[in-house]
């Protein structure tokens, strides 16, 4: 199992959330089919390839804030619910 499922089981059990590092989120949401669309200072916006759906994220100290990972959670199941 590569490092991205493992992310993605992490995420869709809804553990860690609070001890998640800011590059596993970049990973996983590469994995997930988004592309960084812009950064502004320390925001980045994130697009997905074939939807309309953008997260914007930061790091504080090198970890995610969880609430970016519940918004990606959400994000990813509507992904999966249209089989994208």
């Amino acid at each position: 199992m590569s490092k991205a499922d493992k992310l993605k089981v992490r995420l869709l059990a809804g553990q860690g959330y609070h001890n998640f590092a800011f590059s596993d989120l970049q990973l996983l949401l590469k994995s997930l089919g988004f592309w960084m669309d812009r950064q502004e200072g320390s925001h980045q916006a994130w697009r997905h390839s074939t939807q309309s759906a953008v997260i914007h994220i930061q790091s504080i100290h090198g970890q995610s804030k969880p609430y970016q990972l519940r918004q990606l959670r959400q994000i990813r199941d509507i992904i999966r619910e249209n089989n994208l």
